[in-house]
């Protein structure tokens, strides 16, 4: 992972500075949309925010949309809550904000995000771009240069941007929730960035070569499997004609989505600015997260029986998707087994004296190079950023302690009821 944390970052800072005047296309069919619920204290610095965006490029400005849900009445009553503090906002300034409502009182985002698609359809006779954050996201800038080409008739991918992950309340201490956000922030960097960064690379190894049944088979066996994230994405709604991307089948609809694209040969673009993520400050709320962020791989193969009970394919193309789903699973075995594997070996390594002092000096320099010096890389390109404080034994505890999440997913899908688990979910599945 180290690797790919130094090639995102060599990637990151060598943006090529290109003068404003040249991102200067026609894009007033860009949409932004933030879907919110139970968002009270973050809603109107939310709009404040999007908006001064918005204002910073004149000629480009984006529509920014809020999308609320009928099930904000259910959780704070109507008269005080997230929908009518965003109307209040938003007729009290009349800023130029859409305000999308979503009429239903169950579903998950994806619903709402779904909904807001419907609606911008009305009133858009051509294709239109689409850009999707989370109500604490703060993109920084948008890259127009890309987000353009997008519009071209024939470029049919989705553009991704990454994030890292702050919370001012970590900021200099030593904690497990510290060593928690420093791990999101380098696996957004060398796991999820890092894949794409190793496609890409690898998409150009093999383009100059046959195109021959063996070396697509050895494309498909060295590539890696990425998926879409569900804040920080962009993509032209030409490619809802064959696909809709945000399905509500499933609690991690991104997750999907990345299979779907996957076996559809639409790439995932990065793009070349990081997205600020607010990170919490609540272990039990982090747990959620991990729980719901673990029904994504753990859900891989139901992702299969549904994309193929829809789509016919040959036999050929089923099998691909077979192992595209098995890559994928393959993430919640790591996550689950991966911080215990090596400690249940242990005991019948150390019975054999010296190969048990070596595996366990092996595992030690592992560990250090696995869970510490990633975060000093990151720290000391990202000067700027207000990080956490790194301790080796606090990120070897959470290493140990954090697959608390997936297992309370594992919980619910045996022990807890089927109408239980959909209604404790439908907040989770905002965590993102």
């Amino acid at each position: 992972m180290n690797l790919y944390i130094l090639d995102a970052i060599r990637w990151l800072k060598h943006k090529p500075k290109r003068p404003y005047s040249e991102d200067k296309a026609v894009l007033s069919n860009l949409y932004i949309i933030i879907p919110v619920l139970d968002e009270m204290a973050l809603v109107e610095s939310a709009v404040d925010y999007f908006v001064d965006l918005a204002d910073k490029y004149p000629e480009n400005k984006p529509r920014i949309c809020f999308v609320t849900t009928a099930r904000e009445y259910l959780m704070n009553g109507s008269d005080h809550n997230t929908v009518t503090l965003l109307e209040q906002k938003i007729a009290s300034q009349d800023l130029p904000v859409l305000h999308f409502h979503y009429h239903r009182d169950g579903g998950f985002m994806a619903d709402q995000i779904r909904f807001a698609l419907e609606q911008i359809k009305k009133k858009e006779s051509v294709d239109f771009l689409v850009g999707i954050y989370n109500v604490d996201s703060r993109p920084g800038e948008l890259e127009f240069s890309k987000i353009r080409d997008l519009q071209q008739p024939h470029e049919r991918y989705v553009l991704q941007q990454y994030a890292f992950y702050e919370n001012r309340r970590l900021s200099g201490r030593y904690s497990l929730l510290s060593e928690a956000c420093l791990w999101q922030t380098r696996w957004s960097l060398g796991f999820e960035l890092g894949r794409v960064r190793h496609n890409q690379r690898l998409k150009g190894f093999f383009k100059n070569l046959p195109d021959t049944l063996f070396l697509r088979g050895l494309r498909f066996v060295l590539q890696k499997f990425n998926y879409t994230i569900g804040h920080g994405i962009f993509f032209n709604s030409r490619i809802l004609e064959d696909q809709h991307p945000y399905p509500i089948h499933f609690q991690n609809e991104d997750a999907y989505w990345g299979y779907e694209l996957a076996l559809r040969q639409i790439e995932i673009h990065p793009l070349q600015t990081l997205e600020t993520a607010h990170f919490t400050s609540c272990i039990r709320t982090y747990i959620k997260q991990q729980a719901v962020w673990f029904n994504g791989p753990l859900s891989a193969f139901n992702y299969y029986f549904y994309y193929f009970g829809r789509h016919k394919k040959p036999l050929s193309r089923s099998f691909v998707g077979l192992l595209t789903s098995l890559k994928l699973f393959m993430h919640a075995v790591y996550w689950i087994f991966s911080p215990y594997a090596v400690l249940f070996l242990l005991p019948f390594l150390l019975y054999h004296n010296r190969l048990g002092i070596v595996a366990v000096c092996i595992y030690i320099v592992s560990l250090v190079a696995y869970l510490w010096i990633p975060n000093k890389i990151i720290a000391y390109h990202f000067p700027e950023r207000k990080l956490p404080k790194s301790s080796f034994f606090l990120g070897l505890v959470f290493y140990l302690l954090h697959t608390f999440g997936p297992l309370v997913c594992c919980w619910k899908l045996v022990y807890v009821k089927k109408e239980d688990r959909k209604s404790k979910t439908k907040k989770m599945a905002y965590e993102y």
